[in-house]
């Protein structure tokens, strides 16, 4: 939401782009934790309180997401590490 005052509207820049920071940041944890589980142990411990269909489904998605998920973390850094550059950069005007 521009305002029409140019030091607001750096500050709106600057929250937005903290804001993606945060949920990159997130997003890229989230993944760390998903790419780290054990399939075997969670397809044994879900089988128990879940229906097999649905754990087959779930398990076979997780294993495709594996496979990709080092590609998706570096692109995510990559995001990360654009994000926090533009923060700074503008950031260094108020000095």
């Amino acid at each position: 939401h521009l305002t029409g005052n140019n030091g607001l509207d750096l500050l709106n820049l600057l929250y937005f782009f903290q804001w993606i920071q945060l949920m990159l940041v997130k997003i890229i944890i989230y993944n760390f934790i998903l790419s780290s589980i054990n399939v075997t142990t969670l397809e044994n411990w879900l089988i128990k309180f879940l229906p097999s269909t649905i754990v087959k489904l779930y398990i076979r998605s997780l294993i495709y997401f594996n496979k990709s998920s080092f590609i998706l973390i570096i692109c995510l850094l990559i995001l990360l590490a654009f994000c926090n550059y533009i923060s700074y950069h503008y950031f260094g005007f108020f000095y």
